[in-house]
């Protein structure tokens, strides 16, 4: 005969101020979806993405792989950000050793 002291059991805190439930459900499932310490070593790997992190946050122990079209992808995005780091690098320095029409100024007005 189990289940029988359910029928009077009284209703909880929760139950009778149900904008209170939706309240702390909604704080269980932030602390839930928290990145942990294990997640953010593979964070720093370059071909693990937002998705990813998402999927090892609900469930860690899963065995999440990247399909080979996935991660071709994600590495040409890679080299791109490289390249255009590179390129903005050359250009900066190749700026900066131009000569300035105001060092020659000074130049002269020392020799006067």
């Amino acid at each position: 005969m189990a289940g029988g002291n359910a029928i009077n059991k009284p209703r909880t805190a929760l139950k009778k101020n149900l904008n209170k439930l939706r309240r702390v459900k909604k704080q269980q499932h932030k602390k839930q979806q928290k990145v942990g310490g294990g997640i953010r070593k593979k964070a720093q790997d370059d071909l693990t993405s937002s998705h990813i992190l998402k999927k090892t946050r609900t469930n860690p122990k899963a065995n999440i792989t990247l399909s080979g079209k996935k991660k071709r992808l994600i590495l040409k995005q890679i080299k791109k950000q490289v390249k255009e780091e590179s390129s903005m690098d050359v250009t900066i320095e190749s700026k900066t050793k131009g000569n300035d029409p105001q060092k020659n100024q000074d130049f002269k007005m020392e020799m006067d």
